[in-house]
């Protein structure tokens, strides 16, 4: 995960709730990357791509994140990460961006293997911080 500044994403200008209703209601105006990967319905019926995915998002929810799934952030003028997961904590408005990478490592997922730097330091696992040093 890597923990984000609430300004980034303007959360320290409007109530929290009130700031997540507007997020959802820009990603619901956006259509989808690849939505026919899209396939397994959660509790509230948002789709995910995974099984493991579905179990996060209940996860998060269960612990009283607001989660946004896919959120585009903008990170860069006219560049834009989607993580899998962006939580904000109900009570701070802290921001986490949370990518569980999947099978990303798997040698038949070669296209999506990390980059040197992350392969080279080693720097890629559970609860990491990836942010450069």
């Amino acid at each position: 995960y890597i923990p984000l500044l609430t300004d980034i994403l303007e959360l320290n200008t409007d109530s929290i709730e009130a700031r997540v209703q507007a997020m959802r209601e820009r990603k619901a105006a956006i259509p989808p990357r690849h939505p026919e990967a899209l396939r397994i319905t959660t509790f509230d019926g948002t789709l995910v791509r995974s099984r493991v995915e579905a179990l996060l998002y209940e996860r998060f929810c269960a612990a009283g994140f607001y989660v946004l799934y896919e959120y585009p952030v903008e990170y860069a003028p006219g560049k834009y990460l989607c993580p899998d997961f962006l939580l904000i904590h109900p009570v701070t408005g802290q921001v986490i961006l949370w990518e569980h990478l999947g099978r990303w490592f798997h040698a038949e997922n070669s296209r999506h293997q990390p980059s040197d730097v992350l392969r080279d330091r080693q720097r890629a696992g559970p609860g990491m911080d990836l942010r450069p040093n």
